[in-house]
């Protein structure tokens, strides 16, 4: 009997915690995206790509120039974004229906940063999204 409450003591103990981490991870995400809006203002038109770096740090995905007509991009892009979904987009009522990270396979996410470059090497145009 004692072994089947400790047992079961582990089993909450565990779930506890779990919970308290991904709502740690939330938590950060949310912040981090905040901050990543307000310091990509601060990047103009002409930047170039080590200026950008060193304002927003590493690209959470790169996107190559490439001429396809239906996935291609006209220019190199960067991304600044989420590498998790928010916990209320996690979930769909098609297959995968549990999906906790984002996979962009074609550009950026409508709610990321986007930071795009000529053939330069210079900064384009940087396409912010609109705060919820």
């Amino acid at each position: 009997m004692a072994l089947m409450i400790n047992k079961k003591r582990r089993f909450l103990v565990f779930i506890a915690a779990l919970l308290v981490l991904v709502s740690g991870l939330m938590v950060f995400n949310a912040l981090r995206h905040d901050s990543f809006q307000s310091m990509a203002k601060s990047i103009k038109v002409g930047d170039t790509k080590e200026q950008v770096e060193r304002v927003l740090g590493r690209a959470t995905q790169v996107f190559a120039p490439k001429q396809d007509f239906i996935f291609g991009r006209p220019r190199e892009t960067w991304a600044y974004g989420s590498k998790i979904q928010q916990f209320r987009y996690a979930f769909s009522s098609e297959f995968p229906y549990f999906s906790p990270f984002r996979f962009r396979l074609f550009g950026p996410d409508d709610d990321d940063i986007a930071v795009e470059f000529d053939t330069k090497g210079r900064v384009f145009v940087v396409k912010i999204p609109k705060q919820k």
